[in-house]
C-alpha cells in the first residue's frame, strides 16, 4: 500500500486538500468574531489600545499575504514531488505556459 496505492492517491488528493488549507488560513478572520486568538483579533486588541487603525490592518494584510504565499509555494512543490513520472519528459516553464496560453487563445479563429 505505502510503494503502489499511497503514491497514487496523494497525487489526487494533495490540490483539494492544500486548497482547502489555505481557504482556512484565508478565512481565519472570521474566527475572530467567536473569539478565536488569531491575527485580525489580535490586531483589534492592539488598535483598540493605540488607536493607529490603518497601520496595524495594513500589518495584518501583509503577514495574511505572507502566510498564503508560502503555503502557496508549499503546495506547489508538494504536488510537483507527488506528480513525478505522471507529467511530460519536458517540464515547462512558467514563461512557457504563459506564452502557450496567449497563443492558444489568439490563434483561435471560428467555433
Amino acid at each position: 500500500m505505502r510503494h503502489i496505492v499511497l503514491p497514487q492517491a496523494m497525487r489526487v488528493i494533495l490540490p483539494p486538500t492544500g486548497n482547502e488549507a489555505i481557504s482556512m488560513l484565508k478565512n481565519t478572520s472570521l474566527a475572530s468574531v467567536i473569539g478565536f486568538a488569531e491575527i485580525y483579533y489580535e490586531t483589534n486588541a492592539i488598535y483598540a489600545q493605540n488607536y493607529e487603525t490603518i497601520q496595524l490592518l495594513i500589518v495584518a494584510s501583509i503577514w495574511y499575504l505572507v502566510l498564503t504565499s508560502i503555503a502557496y509555494v508549499g503546495q506547489y512543490f508538494l504536488e510537483r514531488k507527488a506528480g513525478q513520472g505522471f507529467s511530460r519528459s519536458e517540464r515547462a516553464t512558467m514563461k512557457e505556459r504563459w506564452l502557450t496560453l496567449g497563443a492558444g487563445g489568439a490563434g483561435r479563429v471560428g467555433g
